[in-house]
């Protein structure tokens, strides 16, 4: 029984560090980087790109009645430009002059109400290192998935919970197997203590036979 429990922690510990590892595509500075806003069918939002969790640049957007988005340029910081795919539902921010840091997009719903925020899913790291260009699925081409620290977290914690899972199991298959051999060992025991014994005299009568007479 405690073993068992022993297991579900493990096993709960190991699924709650692999759900909070963030999805995240990482990059070397001073590269072009493409941050991808969340998809959204509102009529009015804002779309925030975030560097470290600071606001480095924001752009407000209507859709019109064709389903296209059109966006006001505000005041953009140097080496931040604003991408739209090619049917303009949906938008991007490119940093041309990228430096290290954590960035993400954000989106804001302004109308209808109530205002909701919507963060990405993807989220780009940018560190020093040689230059990498960062694929739309999150991933870099080339790039080996081991390198990422909290991807190699993940695999330690699954090959620790494995291992010792396999432990467990083990140890308790033993545990069964003896605890087995020692009741049926005991059940003999039993059964030899319980078993009423012959008497020495009635084993003597049984030894000695009188002849029976005949007449004829």
């Amino acid at each position: 029984m405690k073993m068992t429990l022993c297991w579900m922690s493990l096993m709960l510990l190991s699924c709650s560090f692999s759900s909070v590892a963030p999805s995240h595509s990482t990059c070397s500075c001073n590269v072009s980087i493409e941050v991808q806003c969340p998809n959204m069918t509102e009529k009015e939002m804002t779309f925030d790109l975030f560097r470290d969790g600071d606001v480095i640049s924001q752009v407000k957007c209507v859709r019109e009645k064709n389903a296209t988005l059109k966006c006001e340029r505000q005041p953009l910081r140097v080496g931040v430009d604003l991408q739209k795919d090619r049917h303009h539902n949906s938008v991007s921010f490119l940093v041309t002059k990228s430096r290290c840091g954590l960035y993400q997009c954000e989106g804001t719903v302004v109308f209808p109400p109530p205002m909701v925020k919507v963060p990405s899913v993807l989220r780009i790291k940018v560190l020093e290192g040689l230059p990498c260009t960062c694929s739309e699925d999150g991933g870099n081409p080339g790039d080996d998935p081991g390198d990422d620290p909290d991807q190699r977290l993940v695999w330690i914690w699954i090959v620790v919970v494995a291992f010792l899972s396999i432990y467990g199991v083990t140890v308790t298959a033993i545990a069964v197997v003896y605890w087995v051999k020692l009741r049926n060992t005991d059940t003999h025991s039993d059964y030899i203590n319980t078993k009423p014994r012959v008497s020495r005299e009635r084993r003597k009568k049984k030894g000695v036979q009188k002849p029976i007479p005949r007449h004829f």
